[in-house]
């Protein structure tokens, strides 16, 4: 791994290969700057202006490591005059980079990610690393098993948790926990107290990107026709029967919003099942149809789905978090009813 020494050797060049607009004429070494001290300060001109760049170095660029770099940052270039602060790394991720933006910050890594924000130079270059290692994370962030963990977070933002009590809550091996607590806190997703107890720090990102990860895929999805035309009816049908049966399920899409954030009329309605297919398809008295099903049964790709369901009029719906996960997905006006849920149930 690159030390921080190497990275801070090479801004220079840096600059010079990514910025060429700027021409460096003074570098300044961990100069003090009323209680912080930033790692170099660099005096450029470009079209007859002049800019000193605040240059914040570490050797990883996860969005924790960036998160502690950004009141380094901002204090500095609240002190120095025409200022610009810029993070330097081996790898900036897209939502590292993310995090720099919305600070106001520029950045630039090893692997050709660059970005400068400022009125006279306007500078975004994405490197194919980015892509490839931004879809590598969130692929091991968001793995079936790890999401048991993130959808409990995400379900109660607020809540200190254990990692012995994330691990022995949802059946995931402790050594396995560690690992996503680890990936969550690099990310800068949560953060651990002096207990060593964690919990969300930013719940919004977080289910944003894992809005962005998510697929149901079409292969889980089995439909059919039912006789019962009313789709609330045959809601209660599919409740009774299968609370009769002790069958495990709940509701999802349209269905299971128009239970707990109601926002539009629907036809269809999806659920989440356990069990024997078959059976409940014979014992909801469903026929089989090639094209134009009504009633939709999903194959959950784990059972953390089930995860906080709720019962509202006698029916089992899955959390708010999922059902805004499925809601996104959804053709037939799904992200509408999928924002009206998060702004009055989820409110983050």
């Amino acid at each position: 791994m690159i030390s921080e020494k190497q990275i801070l050797d090479k801004v220079p060049t840096l600059i010079k290969e990514d910025i060429p607009a700027f021409k460096i004429t003074k570098i300044v070494h961990q100069p003090k700057i009323k209680g912080v001290i930033p790692d170099m300060v660099i005096d450029v001109e470009m079209a007859g202006k002049k800019r000193k760049l605040i240059i914040e170095v570490k050797s990883r660029g996860f969005p924790s490591q960036i998160l502690q770099s950004i009141p380094i940052l901002l204090k500095a270039a609240s002190v120095i005059k025409n200022s610009y602060p810029i993070f330097v790394s081996d790898f900036i991720s897209k939502r590292g980079a993310s995090i720099c933006k919305e600070n106001n910050i520029g950045y630039i890594d090893l692997v050709g990610n660059c970005y400068v924000g400022l009125k006279e130079v306007y500078i975004e270059k994405i490197g194919e690393e980015q892509i490839k290692r931004t879809r590598s994370i969130l692929k091991k962030l968001f793995s079936p098993k790890a999401t048991r963990i993130i959808r409990a977070l995400l379900e109660e933002p607020e809540r200190l948790w254990g990692i012995n009590e994330l691990s022995q809550t949802f059946e995931v091996a402790l050594g396995y926990t560690h690992e996503v607590i680890d990936r969550l806190l690099k990310q800068g997703y949560i953060v651990r107290d002096e207990k060593k107890q964690i919990h969300l720090s930013r719940p919004t990102e977080l289910l944003n990107d894992w809005t962005r990860q998510y697929r149901i895929f079409p292969e889980s999805i089995y439909s059919y026709y039912s006789s019962i035309k009313n789709p609330q009816e045959l809601m209660k049908k599919v409740a009774n029967t299968l609370k009769r049966n002790r069958t495990a399920y709940c509701f999802t899409l349209h269905a299971g919003a128009s239970l707990v954030a109601p926002f539009m009329r629907f036809n269809d309605v999806h659920f989440y099942y356990l069990g024997d297919l078959k059976r409940i398809v014979q014992r909801l008295e469903l026929e089989e149809i090639e094209f134009g099903g009504t009633v939709h049964l999903i194959e959950p790709y784990d059972e953390g789905i089930f995860y906080r369901k709720q019962t509202i009029e006698g029916k089992d719906v899955i959390c708010n978090t999922q059902l805004y996960l499925d809601l996104n997905q959804y053709p037939a006006r799904g992200k509408e009813q999928a924002e009206f849920l998060r702004k009055e149930r989820i409110k983050y």
